[in-house]
């Protein structure tokens, strides 16, 4: 496992991420020989890959290598690789809050790569990816995307949407017409209001909370599976 880390945001992005994870591997045989999963979500993501390009199977990215991506929201599991020495720095958002950092354009984003450049421009991109190569250490690197991504905050919370998230992420089984009832108004109005403050219409991110459950659920029966057998193999070697 590569060197890596998992930092809290600072205060001024505490709103819209919920984590910014780094990696550093150098070292470009270890790299490559690293691959990752990444399970549906329902979380954007914004990722910096300050040294070596990553390779990707996403969609629109298929057997493709790139340095930045800022994603919606993702449906369907994904494999990464890095394609030489590694430094990435990964910020995930909270859900639904990437468009009040990118816009609601967000929604184009679902199930696809979008190169940062495209949102922000190839000069702003290099300085960042720059920045982050310059920095000697994760804190650093903390410091660096703070700055780049706090100014671009726009603070439009719609309680209505937040509460509907946080309702659908606890139990996305439920129906999207019974949850506009409940906040008593139409389910285009949710939709419209829904697409509005979080780049993404209710149906795709329900779609993704329950894909993350069902993974999850896999990914705990494995790892019990695992443990049964380890258990099992003691039981016999004594």
């Amino acid at each position: 496992m590569p060197d890596s880390v998992v930092l809290s945001p600072p205060p001024s992005l505490a709103d819209v991420v919920e984590a910014i994870w780094q990696v550093d591997l150098p070292d470009a045989d270890a790299a490559r020989s690293f691959v990752l999963k990444v399970l549906p979500t329902a979380s954007s993501i914004m990722a910096v890959h300050y040294r070596a390009p990553i390779m990707s199977d996403r969609k629109n990215y298929a057997h493709g290598s790139y340095r930045t991506v800022v994603t919606g929201v993702q449906r369907d599991t994904v494999t990464i690789r890095p394609s030489g020495p590694t430094g990435t720095v990964v910020v995930r958002f909270k859900p639904g809050a990437a468009a009040c950092v990118f816009g609601p354009q967000m929604q184009a984003f679902s199930d696809a790569n979008v190169e940062l450049s495209d949102v922000v421009g190839d000069t702003v991109r290099d300085r960042l990816q720059t920045q982050l190569r310059e920095s000697a250490n994760e804190f650093e690197r903390l410091d660096v995307m703070e700055a780049f991504l706090a100014p671009l905050v726009q603070h439009n919370n719609d309680p209505l949407v937040s509460h509907a998230i946080g309702s659908l992420r606890r139990n996305p089984g439920q129906p999207i017409a019974q949850l506009a009832r409940q906040h008593e108004i139409s389910e285009r109005q949710f939709e419209r209001r829904f697409l509005g403050h979080a780049g993404a219409t209710p149906e795709p991110m329900t779609v993704c909370f329950v894909r993350v459950l069902m993974s999850s659920s896999w990914l705990l029966a494995w790892r019990a599976s695992e443990r049964a057998v380890r258990r099992s193999d003691d039981r016999h070697a004594c």
